[in-house]
C-alpha cells in the first residue's frame, strides 16, 4: 500500500505492512532495506531465467544509485567476477569504484564496454536511453532485468530481442520474502561496509533532492534524519 505523507512527523500504516527489525539495528541501515530488496528481487528473477550460474556470467548495471550499487554488490557476492557499472554522474562513479565490486564507465563520453557481451544487464534507471543501451550490450540469449521507472520513452530493440531470444524482465519492487532477506543481509554485514550512505538532517531534504537531480551528489543514497 502506498500512502502520501512519508515525510510527515507522524504517519499511520496498516499493521500488516510492519516487519520486525532486530532491536539493535541502526535505523539508517534499516532504511536501506527497500532498495536492497528491490535489487535482490531483480537479480533473483534473472537467476531463474539465465542458463548458467551468475558466477559464470558477465553483468552490466546501468545506474549508480542505491539500487544499482546494491545490485553490483550482490552480483559480486554471488561470484560474478566481471561486473560493469555505468553512470553519468562522475561523483557516483568514483563512489562505486571505491567499493571494488565493479568496473565503472561514463556512458556519455567514456570508453564503453563491448557491445553484445553481457549475459545479464540490470537497468536501474529505466529510461529510453538505458533501455536502448541494454539492448546493445546484452548477449544473444541473455537477460535484461529492468528495474527503473524514469520514463516511458522508446528504446527497446524488439526485433533483436525476438531474433536473438533475449529475455526482458520487468521488476516491480520486491516480495515480503525478498524484504526479509534484505534485512538479514544488511544486519549481518553480508553487503559489506555501508559507508557510502550519506546522512543529512530532514531540514536539508530539499537541497539533497536538488543535488541528486542536478547530478551533484556523490552518495548513491542519502538518508534524512530528524
Amino acid at each position: 500500500m502506498r500512502l502520501a505523507g512519508a515525510f510527515a512527523q507522524y504517519i499511520t500504516l496498516p499493521e500488516r505492512n510492519l516487519l520486525d527489525m532486530p532491536q539493535d539495528m541502526d535505523p539508517v541501515i534499516a532504511s536501506l532495506a527497500e532498495p536492497a530488496a528491490t535489487s535482490l528481487h531483480a537479480i533473483y528473477l534473472a537467476e531463474n531465467v539465465l542458463h548458467r550460474p551468475l558466477s559464470e556470467c558477465r553483468a552490466l548495471v546501468l545506474g549508480g544509485g542505491s539500487i544499482g550499487v546494491f545490485a553490483g554488490l550482490m552480483l559480486k557476492g554471488k561470484g560474478c567476477s566481471d561486473v560493469y557499472l555505468g553512470d553519468t554522474n562522475s561523483l557516483r562513479r568514483d563512489t562505486a569504484e571505491k567499493l571494488g565490486c565493479c568496473k565503472v564507465y561514463d556512458p556519455v563520453s567514456g570508453e564503453l564496454p563491448q557491445e553484445s557481451s553481457f549475459d545479464l544487464v540490470v537497468d536501474a534507471v529505466g529510461s529510453g536511453r538505458t533501455r536502448a543501451a541494454s539492448c546493445r550490450f546484452v548477449k544473444a540469449g541473455g537477460v535484461i532485468s529492468h528495474v527503473g521507472l524514469q520514463d516511458n520513452e522508446p528504446g527497446l530493440d524488439t526485433r533483436r530481442i525476438t531474433l536473438e531470444e533475449i529475455s526482458f524482465l520487468g521488476n516491480y519492487t520486491y516480495t515480503a520474502v525478498d524484504l526479509r532477506a534484505a534485512i538479514q543481509a544488511l544486519y549481518s554485514g553480508a553487503l559489506g561496509p555501508l559507508d557510502w550512505v550519506e546522512t543529512r538532517r530532514l531540514s536539508d531534504g530539499a537541497a539533497a533532492f536538488r543535488e541528486i537531480h542536478e547530478g551533484k551528489a556523490a552518495a548513491p543514497k542519502i538518508v534524512l534524519r530528524p
